[in-house]
C-alpha cells in the first residue's frame, strides 16, 4: 500500500493546558473591563436642538382688499385672493422642502 502524502503529514500539536489556563484568566479580567468601559460618573449631556423655518416663511399672506364698488373692482379683488392662495401654498410647499432636507440631513 502507497503511503500518500496527506497521511504522512504532521498534525497540529495541542495547546498545553497552562495556556488554555492563562487565557482563561485574561479573558475573566477583560470581559469586566470592556463592559464597564461605558460606565462613566457623569451621564451624557443631551442637548436639545430646536430648527425652525425660515422667517421668511412665517409672514402672513396680505389679505386682498376691494377698492371700488363695481364689477372691475370684485374681479381684481377675487384675482388678489387667487394670488394670495398661491403665495400661501408656495409657502408651504417651500416649508415642507425644508423639512424634508433637514430630515435627510440628520439620517
Amino acid at each position: 500500500m502507497k503511503s500518500t502524502p496527506e497521511l504522512n503529514r504532521p498534525r497540529p500539536a495541542l495547546r498545553k493546558p497552562a495556556t488554555w489556563n492563562r487565557i482563561l484568566i485574561i479573558g475573566c479580567v477583560a470581559l469586566p473591563l470592556i463592559t464597564f468601559s461605558g460606565c462613566s460618573p457623569q451621564p451624557p449631556q443631551v442637548e436639545i436642538i430646536r430648527l425652525e423655518p425660515p422667517p421668511a416663511l412665517l409672514l402672513e399672506t396680505p389679505e386682498p382688499r376691494l377698492t371700488g364698488k363695481d364689477n372691475e373692482a370684485m374681479l381684481n379683488l377675487l384675482l388678489g385672493y387667487r394670488a394670495a392662495l398661491r403665495k400661501a401654498n408656495a409657502d408651504k410647499a417651500a416649508i415642507r422642502e425644508w423639512v424634508g432636507h433637514e430630515r435627510e440631513e440628520s439620517k
